[in-house]
């Protein structure tokens, strides 16, 4: 939260609530926290999305597909 204060037009902070929701169970909310993180731009990974680890558990989601695509 504090990442998305100081710079709030960066999608950094949004990709990483969606890891912290993803690894806690919540998809819903990681999907919603990934949406948020597009609007502002391409996240500046080092992993793409579909391979992240941290967001294994959203494979599958049809949600997380359609942000894939």
């Amino acid at each position: 939260d504090l990442a998305a204060a100081i710079d709030p037009e960066s999608p950094g902070p949004d990709v990483n609530r969606a890891r912290a929701h993803a690894l806690a169970g919540r998809k819903v909310e990681a999907i919603a926290a990934l949406r948020e993180a597009l609007k502002k731009g391409p996240p500046r990974t080092t992993i793409p999305l579909a391979d992240d680890p941290e967001l294994s558990t959203l494979r599958g989601d049809p949600g997380f597909e359609a942000i894939l695509e």
